[in-house]
């Protein structure tokens, strides 16, 4: 099953994967003449199954394979959507970072945000552009979390998406979640922001901004199954509970991180554990873009 996926690889993974594997298993006479749908030899691939297995008990690996697999972010913020991950987005931006905010691109100018819109009401391009959904199917195909994202993507603002489906209500995925300890896992050396706001302003933000809350509730999110969360209890305390997982996995592994309270610090505190010169403002460009599914 896992060599069978390999024909949506683009061409420059098949070469690092087929090369990786062979450094992994030199010897390994199977399947010489397989190819992937990029027509590009693939000898050690008929391994990947066995390979997968290997990574999953074998933390370094999964680290080097990363490196030649998409891309291999130097920042990542873990906290949820509608916390400034626009501003942040920008912030990694104006200090020189490669940063992708939730879909490729989103938000910078009109026709994009038309196009953002659009996707989120009819999934027109998630597989191509959201970031959710290739992190979903990189997962599901034993892949490192980012090897669907461009290879010079050196910041993600914002990982996780949720788009309108007909038949379930709404499709979701929240990598941060999802894949916490696999994202620590596979990039120890990257930097990791937990970013913070008020609560109450949360939620209202939430509940005005492209029906976010509705799409959060139709979906099937890690520990909030469809239908729960439109009570303000239980939808709040499922995000404080992933609040306290993140501050606790990233203090237990010893990563490079930073907890980011968008109305308390600034400049000052990204600029000091990045350690570039970055510029912050509050913004968020689809705010008031009307929405109607």
């Amino acid at each position: 099953g896992r060599i069978r996926q390999l024909h949506s690889i683009p061409i420059r993974h098949c070469r690092c994967v087929s090369g990786w594997l062979a450094r992994l298993a030199p010897s390994s006479n199977m399947a010489p003449s397989y190819q992937c749908g990029c027509n590009t030899p693939l000898g050690a691939v008929a391994l990947l199954g066995a390979v997968c297995a290997y990574l999953r008990h074998n933390h370094e690996a999964v680290s080097t394979l990363s490196k030649v697999i998409g891309c291999s972010p130097k920042v990542m913020v873990l906290g949820m959507p509608e916390a400034g991950t626009t501003s942040l987005h920008e912030a990694f931006k104006s200090a020189g970072y490669n940063s992708v905010h939730w879909a490729l691109p989103a938000g910078d100018g009109l026709d994009t945000d038309v196009e953002d819109i659009k996707m989120l009401q009819t999934q027109e391009g998630i597989e191509e552009r959201l970031v959710a959904r290739m992190v979903w199917r990189a997962a599901n195909e034993g892949l490192p979390p980012f090897a669907y994202l461009p290879e010079d993507v050196e910041a993600v603002a914002e990982m996780n998406g949720m788009v309108f489906d007909d038949e379930v209500g709404a499709w979701g995925y929240f990598p941060q979640m999802s894949l916490l300890e696999t994202i620590f896992e596979t990039y120890p050396n990257a930097a990791y922001i937990l970013n913070l706001r008020n609560m109450t302003k949360w939620v209202n933000s939430v509940n005005k901004y492209l029906r976010m809350r509705e799409r959060m509730v139709k979906s099937d999110l890690h520990n909030l199954p469809r239908g729960v969360g439109w009570d303000d209890g239980e939808f709040l305390s499922w995000v404080e509970n992933h609040h306290r997982r993140v501050i606790e996995e990233a203090q237990r592994r010893g990563v490079r991180f930073l907890i980011f309270d968008i109305e308390k610090h600034g400049a000052k505190e990204l600029s000091e554990f990045l350690g570039r010169n970055v510029s912050w403002g509050q913004m968020n460009r689809l705010e008031d873009v009307p929405f109607k599914v």
